[in-house]
């Protein structure tokens, strides 16, 4: 768990470290591969209208001319901290945490790793930080964790299901 956790780590601030130039072709390389996949450049096809009322509802500024590569690059921040939400809601589990500390401690902790993300990022060339991100990686953390919660419960309530099952 714990070097699952800090492979998770190493991916998202390393991904913060790639200078922007660097980081906007790979997001380019990824939106290509896409294309290539779906056979269709769906994210260039938002209207403008949908843009502008993201921008005013976030406090962003989408550029129009790459509207695929922006939600891909906020996707990937979702996804990798929606992944550190489980594992640190996996290493909390194993640290038999209860009651709210099961959901507290994980959230705590994927709130202060997306700030040192944040951080991070004001130091790499061609980066900048934003609070909307911070937003973006606490919801994916929150996400990931509220996720792997049901997925216990779910689990915990089918096993109980078939031992009463094995009683009668």
């Amino acid at each position: 768990c714990c070097l699952i956790l800090c492979v998770n780590l190493c991916v998202i601030w390393g991904n913060s470290m790639v200078p922007g130039d660097l980081s906007g072709q790979m997001s380019q390389g990824v939106m290509a591969m896409l294309e290539r996949i779906f056979r269709h450049p769906m994210f260039e096809r938002l209207s403008a209208g949908f843009i502008e009322l993201v921008n005013r509802m976030l406090g962003l500024t989408i550029p129009s001319h790459n509207v695929g590569g922006f939600l891909l690059r906020k996707a990937a921040h979702f996804a990798e901290f929606c992944w550190l939400g489980i594992n640190l809601c996996w290493l909390f589990a194993i640290l038999e945490q209860k009651g709210i500390h099961r959901f507290a401690m994980p959230m705590l902790c994927g709130t202060l790793a997306a700030c040192v993300d944040e951080t991070i990022q004001l130091y790499s060339p061609g980066r900048a930080s934003s609070l909307a991100d911070v937003w973006i990686d606490i919801s994916g953390v929150c996400t990931g964790i509220v996720l792997l919660l049901l997925a216990h419960n779910l689990f915990t309530k089918l096993r109980k299901s078939k031992k009463s099952k094995k009683s009668h």
